[in-house]
């Protein structure tokens, strides 16, 4: 039994895995790692400056109008959300952040440890011990990958993305094997990554459909995976996505503010918003729980991108666009195209299905952090 006062020691993960990575590669199951929501860096291809991830002298800050329309995602009226693209690139997971203060460089670990012990790279047994970094070798290339992506847009493309990155993965593994047969993935999500990873299990490379109908429930990414851990996945929505969504995210020392005008374009962030069901919010004077994916809710709170007071840092975003009026009915249809696109996703993963046959499914939740499960709106708008 445990004792409250009992000293506990680390555990040895580096030499827990190197035994499973010893393992012949052609005896076990390649494995795929997927962060979650700005665990991936974003890099600018033109001028290969950081966006987001290292926030060193190169970094492009979104303070200013080059760094706001590169860091948020375009709004045009009229066209559907996959089809407004930004140049802006997802370059590898985020190992660790990187910033610099007064000088002097600093770094915090972010996946690099998990990536690490993961084997994230070529995975050799030489000077595993305790307190010793494992050391890869050339031919585990094959065991373990990273699947970076673009954590802005929507959960549904970038399901599409994953489903053709697992399709070369598995030629790769054929090829580096001498492998004639179908390659089955150990697969491990973290937080939006779990949602990404639950709708390519159900619906391989399918986009959501444009006309509000679910998506063909075909489990075609479920025919390349054989365990699938999801860690810490936001399945019944977060209040902080609201959060971020209505006053942005505040700065710290590693990285710099984004305020509601540049987050309110990313489809992503409103597809982690809780289920009405669990009635996250309750309305001074109003008995019944609203419907949180509603734009007229947000219309009449003036949250995020339905706030008037952000027209000055909508016309750095909508070059092009020339009133006030305008920018402001971009903006708004931009969110509600953004909530009906979440109230899509939500139905796709809430569904009741049977489980793939094939389809081992881990899901692993913790109580170490105490996170909000229920917020008051005042009655005033803002």
């Amino acid at each position: 039994m445990w004792h409250p006062r009992a000293r506990s020691e680390p555990a040895d993960l580096s030499g827990i895995y190197g035994r499973a990575a010893a393992q012949d590669l052609s005896t076990r199951n390649p494995v795929i790692l997927i962060p979650g929501v700005m665990g991936s860096n974003l890099v600018d291809p033109e001028s290969s400056a950081s966006l987001w991830g290292d926030f060193r002298e190169r970094f492009i800050k979104p303070k200013r109008q080059r760094g706001r329309r590169l860091f948020a995602l375009p709004m045009a009226r009229g066209e559907p959300l996959h089809r407004l693209l930004n140049p802006a690139e997802a370059d590898g997971t985020l190992r660790r952040a990187k910033a610099s203060f007064a000088g002097v460089h600093f770094e915090w670990p972010v996946y690099g440890t998990l990536m690490t012990v993961l084997g994230i790279a070529a995975y050799s047994l030489a000077g595993t011990g305790r307190g010793k970094a494992p050391v890869y070798s050339e031919e585990a290339q094959a065991a373990s990958f990273e699947f970076a992506y673009d954590w802005r847009r929507s959960v549904d493309e970038n399901a599409a993305r994953l489903y053709d990155f697992v399709q070369l993965a598995s030629y790769f593994v054929r090829a580096r094997r001498s492998q004639a047969g179908p390659v089955k993935f150990d697969v491990i999500a973290h937080s939006m990554g779990g949602l990404v990873l639950r709708y390519f299990l159900q619906y391989g490379g399918q986009l959501l459909p444009h006309d509000g109908s679910l998506p063909r429930l075909s489990w075609a990414g479920a025919d390349h995976v054989e365990h699938a851990i999801i860690i810490g996945t936001p399945n019944g929505g977060s209040l902080r996505a609201l959060h971020r969504l209505v006053f942005g995210l505040a700065g710290n020392p590693v990285h710099p503010g984004y305020d509601a005008a540049v987050l309110g374009t990313m489809p992503s962030l409103y597809q982690m918003l809780p289920r009405w069901r669990h009635a996250p919010l309750r309305v001074e004077g109003q008995r019944s729980a609203p419907d949180l994916l509603d734009p007229k809710l947000w219309l009449d709170q003036e949250w995020g991108l339905a706030d008037p007071r952000q027209d000055p840092l909508l016309a750095q975003q909508l070059p092009g666009v020339d009133t006030p009026a305008e920018r402001f009915e971009t903006a708004l249809e931009h969110q509600r195209k953004c909530l009906r696109n979440a109230r899509a996703l939500q139905a796709a993963l809430d569904r009741a299905v049977t489980k793939s046959p094939d389809l081992r499914l881990h899901l692993v939740a913790g109580d170490a952090f105490a996170t909000p499960r229920s917020a008051l709106v005042e009655a005033k708008p803002g």
